[in-house]
């Protein structure tokens, strides 16, 4: 069984602090990983968790260390769970060998809040579309899209192109133009055959 610790720099708390912390504690390490401070980085917990086996032990100073968001989270506690990981943070004195039902627990309560979310975001969009706003992309006239196809197939302009000569987003040309695409191939398949 190894010991890994894991530690984001200045995050959640200062760098020294959480290597103080480490280094106090019970644990030998066998590895320890310091990713950068930047939040979405995730370089050496990716090495990290292609390193861990199951049995092995990972210990943070506090959770927050992973700056994941509650879906992210939630995956990460179930794959640590799944591969048999013993999790430990010291500052919320969270030890799943001591507590063996954490990553149940918490991931049930992280389930329970994706629902909630999902039913709030769903019901303000009932209720915005029962009282008249429109929600999601606008519609596109039948005769703009014939125009972007137009432009893209026979006046060969690029995409950004097209966009600002029909008022249109950059997203909304990629749509239009990839769907008469995979038009045309069904097309042709079909004559094909």
């Amino acid at each position: 069984m190894s010991v890994y610790g894991y530690i984001r720099k200045e995050y959640p708390l200062p760098t020294v602090k959480q290597v103080d912390e480490l280094s106090r504690c019970e644990f030998e390490f066998d590895e320890l990983y310091i990713e950068e401070h930047d939040l979405k980085s995730y370089k050496e917990l990716e090495q990290l968790l292609k390193s861990v086996k199951p049995g092995d032990h990972v210990v943070v100073c506090n959770l927050n260390v992973f700056s994941k968001g509650m879906a992210e989270f939630k995956q990460l506690l179930m794959l640590l769970s799944e591969q048999g990981i013993r999790l430990t943070s010291l500052l919320e004195d969270i030890d799943t060998e001591r507590s063996p039902n954490f990553y149940s627990d918490v991931i049930k309560v992280l389930e329970i809040e994706e629902q909630h979310r999902r039913f709030i975001i769903k019901t303000s969009l009932e209720k915005a579309k029962l009282a008249g706003k429109i929600t999601g992309r606008p519609k596109i006239d039948k005769q703009v899209i014939n125009e972007i196809n137009f432009l893209f197939k026979h006046k060969g302009k690029t995409m950004r192109e097209i966009a600002d000569i029909c008022h249109v987003s950059l997203g909304t040309v990629h749509k239009y133009v990839s769907n008469n695409e995979t038009n045309d191939k069904n097309e042709v398949s079909s004559i094909v055959k």
